[in-house]
């Protein structure tokens, strides 16, 4: 190895790490030369920068898992929330299933099946409104579900048939005011 090729930068690389690795061997065998005080001041120093590296290192490898790990495991948490929320129907826990199946929603927006389930909840819980927007979204999102169709079908027919049904009461119930009122009137003026 001659002085040329040191200053042309024509060395191989593994002489050009020797040379590194010569060099800094030279300010070990130095350090080595300082007095005691000096060397402990210096390895306070190195044990604190490896310290600081380390913790570097820690929140590193911890974003890492963070990004990573949150968009893996989505699908297998709106699965258990959709597990769960099955489960809490079964027992008639419909208010628990609503809520697990609207969180499901929040990670999975364009899955059928939970607006599916959401309809069967809110009807059961008695919400005829969100029932007919959830099973209306399910159909919107797979048409061609035989499931879908016939719960969507079944909802209509029994919402279509209670909405008569309440607008009879309601007719009913105002004629029988009517009745009362002129039965009072009656009364009254004899």
């Amino acid at each position: 190895m001659s002085l040329f090729e040191i200053r042309t930068g024509r060395l191989p690389v593994v002489q050009v790490a020797k040379l590194f690795y010569l060099s800094l061997q030279f300010y070990i065998d130095k350090y080595k030369i300082i007095n005691a005080q000096y060397k402990c001041f210096i390895k306070r120093k190195l044990k604190l920068s490896i310290e600081i590296m380390r913790i570097i290192l820690n929140i590193f490898a911890i974003l890492i898992l963070f990004i990573t790990g949150c968009g893996i495991h989505q699908n297998d948490m709106a699965k258990d929330y959709n597990d769960f929320a099955i489960r809490c129907a079964k027992m008639g826990l419909w208010n628990e299933s609503i809520m697990r199946w609207k969180r499901v929603v929040e990670i999975q927006p364009n899955n059928p099946q939970v607006y599916n389930n959401l309809g069967v909840a809110y009807e059961a819980k008695g919400d005829m409104e969100n029932a007919l927007m959830a099973y209306n979204k399910a159909i919107g999102l797979d048409p061609e579900n035989n499931v879908y169709k016939s719960n969507y079908i079944r909802f209509k027919r029994n919402y279509d048939r209670n909405k008569r049904m309440q607008e009879t009461r309601d007719k009913i119930q105002k004629t029988d005011d009517k009745v009362w009122e002129f039965q009072d009137e009656n009364q009254n003026s004899e």
